[in-house]
């Protein structure tokens, strides 16, 4: 009787032991592959949105994690902030809204870049932004994009972003031993910016000439490259 109890409870062990190691091989909002921090700060007229976590609780990615906060590079540096979810762990302050920021030469000390936010509807914090504070600017119910200075027409001058740490590559893990391990995560790419900028006036020929405090900074990991 004590040798068939002592099977079935090293069946049960087993049993435990294999189903935990497939369960964290289906999960992949994390990864412990070198992990890093990373945050994004973007301030409004003064209204702070951040988030801010560690890959090893959770990747912010779209598709991956909630919240987005990475650099990609294809024809340039492309950097995703987007605060998507603030139910995530990841979540600090602030309402539901994204930013593109697309630098063509990505240096350290200033670079610049174009900035405009991610899709947004007409019920979005954006579009109530747009709306009740920046009196005058135009709203598409798309996107909004942003000028350092005023201007005569409809072409948007690019902000100077000061950038601190250019990072290290992220590379894919040879021997990953699961889902989530499937990148080593290089150190963040680091920057910001803070100063007057303008948005597009809601009369033809639609010049920037609505002004607004912006105020970005950002620690994103780099992804796939």
């Amino acid at each position: 009787m004590m040798n068939k109890i002592t099977l079935v409870f090293l069946l049960l062990s087993m049993f435990c032991c294999i189903s935990c190691e497939e369960e964290a091989k289906l999960s992949p909002t994390s990864s412990s592959a070198n992990p890093v921090d990373y945050e994004f700060t973007i301030k409004l007229n003064g209204v702070s949105h951040k988030i801010q976590g560690n890959t090893s609780i959770t990747v912010p990615i779209g598709g991956i994690g909630s919240n987005g906060c990475y650099a990609t590079s294809f024809s340039g540096t492309s950097i995703t902030l987007d605060l998507n979810d603030a139910s995530a762990t990841n979540y600090i302050a602030g309402q539901i809204l994204g930013f593109n920021i697309s630098f063509d030469n990505l240096l350290l000390g200033n670079s610049i870049a174009n900035v405009s936010s991610l899709g947004y509807g007409a019920n979005s914090y954006i579009s109530s932004f747009i709306n009740n504070t920046l009196v005058g600017a135009y709203n598409n119910g798309s996107f909004l994009q942003i000028s350092s200075t005023a201007t005569l027409d409809a072409t948007p001058t690019p902000l100077t972003f000061n950038i601190t740490d250019l990072g290290t590559p992220t590379v894919q893990n040879p021997m990953p031993t699961t889902i989530s391990d499937m990148y080593i995560w290089g150190e963040t790419l680091k920057g910001s910016f803070s100063g007057t900028v303008f948005a597009k006036s809601n009369i033809s020929p639609r010049p920037f000439d609505v002004p607004f405090q912006l105020e970005i900074s950002f620690e994103v990991i780099r992804y796939s490259y």
